[in-house]
């Protein structure tokens, strides 16, 4: 693979750790993606699939501990901060959630929800952000 764009080492995720309902989501995930290159995550529901999303995002609970590495385009994701990750959500990594009623506001319009994206990670003029929108 010439251009890596995510790189996972040993992603452990694990839910409530000072409980006794501790649960590991995920243990020792290792996933390699390149430039162009498309991957499909699949599993049974509770296999860690949305945790593995969450953690990519560094969007998990504060009820869970993190260790591992991720890197995006040789940059580590676990080790920056968060207005560095606001620059990269959304603009050059983005969640999907399976259930759009967790995503999108039903009583907005949806080309309003997506021209705020579009506001917040691109320098557009409201005619430009129309036009993306469309």
């Amino acid at each position: 693979m010439d251009s890596l764009v995510i790189e996972i080492h040993g992603l452990t995720v694990r839910y409530d750790p000072k409980t006794a309902a501790s649960a590991f989501a995920i243990k020792e995930v290792g996933l390699r993606i390149g430039a162009g290159e498309v991957v499909g995550v699949l599993g049974e529901s509770g296999s860690g699939k949305s945790t593995l999303a969450a953690a990519i995002m560094r969007l998990l609970p504060s009820t869970a501990e993190c260790h591992g590495q991720i890197l995006f385009e040789n940059r580590d994701l676990m080790a920056m901060g968060l207005d560095e990750l606001q620059r990269i959500r959304g603009k050059y990594i983005s969640l999907i959630p399976q259930d759009p009623a967790t995503s999108l506001n039903p009583v907005i319009r949806i080309g309003t929800q997506i021209s705020e994206v579009l506001r917040a990670h691109l320098q557009l003029n409201h005619s430009e952000r129309k036009k993306r929108v469309q």
